[in-house]
């Protein structure tokens, strides 16, 4: 969400902007940054309607989440470390709220399995069991490719089905 804010700094009002979860999250930062807050005001989007049609995660962003989220572990990469270049590389704002709750989860320690429980609507019952399977295996990223191709398999059929 874009919160709107006004602080003082240096003797100096400053009013800007930023992106976070809740108005807690934009007062954590101000006061991490020698801010005063003055106000904290959530931006409304002008059409809230074309706002939900447009954010809604569809398949095709869950195999490209699952793609490169095993590409990146298959580099090395920490499981923190690749939430945090999704969530900046992904533009639809609705996978970008997914990813953030889910680097939520893993830092405050939960697994990744446990984090994708709370969206059934995007990740699948299979899903979540293959993930907790790497998990327990220490092969995440193998799994992850493997679903990742499965997925694409999967998608391609129901774009042949419809088209």
């Amino acid at each position: 969400m874009r919160f709107s804010y006004k602080a003082i700094k240096n003797d100096k009002i400053v009013t800007s902007g930023i992106e976070a979860s809740t108005e807690i999250e934009v007062l954590n930062y101000l006061r991490k940054n020698a801010y005063t807050p003055i106000s904290i005001r959530q931006n409304q989007p002008l059409f809230p309607q074309f706002n939900s049609i447009f954010n809604k995660v569809a398949f095709v962003d869950i195999v490209d989440f699952t793609r490169q989220l095993a590409i990146m572990l298959n580099a090395g990469l920490t499981l923190v470390d690749c939430l945090a270049i999704l969530e900046k590389q992904i533009a639809k704002e609705g996978m970008v709220a997914v990813i953030r709750s889910i680097q939520k989860e893993i830092l405050s320690g939960n697994t990744l399995s446990r984090a994708l429980q709370k969206y059934p609507e995007h990740f699948s019952n299979l899903y979540i069991a293959l993930v907790k399977s790497g998990e327990a295996s220490g092969k995440m990223s193998d799994i992850l490719l493997k679903l990742a191709d499965n997925l694409e398999k999967q998608r391609e059929f129901q774009s042949k089905i419809k088209g």
